[in-house]
């Protein structure tokens, strides 16, 4: 967001040991940001986190060292292989399972989710409406999650009560996951459209 033009001076671009890393538990991150949006975050963020555990700050570093050593070598720096043999042929792979389905997936370029409009699958609005009056994609999931053993996300869970009905049509999945849960979310997409 901050290369746009004019998106500089009012962007903070935060990060993590975590997500660069995957390594979840890493609760290590920074921020950059021009100095007139850095210096409220440093106040604010000094009245809320005490400490920094010091082997993580080394191992982050230590991390940093050796994958900006291997930049040159894109087969074993970690900060390449991630993306491009990693990430995008599983992102590929689920867009096209997605795509089988009857969805039509929203392709990002970057991270580690995918969001697909799923109101064309087909699935009877009787089978997952339960009475709660949940957003719809919300109901859907629930009902993914019992009946299908799919496990997914609703986007409506971020949106204010008054705008939810504008995520209600999607659905978001992980797919950073091993072949097998990739393949058997696979079989459930299959499973929707017959």
């Amino acid at each position: 967001m901050a290369t746009l033009p004019g998106m500089w001076d009012r962007t903070i671009t935060i990060s993590s040991a975590g997500k660069t890393f995957s390594a979840t538990g890493w609760k290590l991150g920074w921020s950059i940001a021009p100095q007139h949006l850095m210096q409220p975050l440093m106040t604010v963020h000094q009245n809320c986190l005490y400490t920094g555990a010091t082997p993580l700050q080394e191992a982050v570093a230590r991390a940093f060292e050796l994958e900006t050593s291997r930049v040159d070598d894109r087969k074993s720096c970690y900060l390449y292989t991630l993306p491009n043999d990693e990430l995008l042929p599983k992102r590929d792979h689920m867009i096209e399972m997605l795509r089988q389905a009857g969805m039509e997936p929203t392709i990002p370029e970057g991270g580690y989710f995918i969001i697909a409009d799923w109101s064309k699958v087909g699935v009877a609005p009787s089978l997952y409406e339960d009475g709660s009056g949940d957003p719809k994609d919300f109901q859907f999931v629930k009902w993914l999650c019992r009946e299908k053993k799919l496990a997914a996300i609703p986007p409506s869970a971020f949106y204010s009560d008054e705008h939810k009905h504008l995520a209600e049509n999607y659905i978001r999945f992980c797919f950073f996951k091993d072949e097998k849960t990739i393949a058997g979310a696979g079989e459930v997409f299959k499973s929707l459209s017959d």
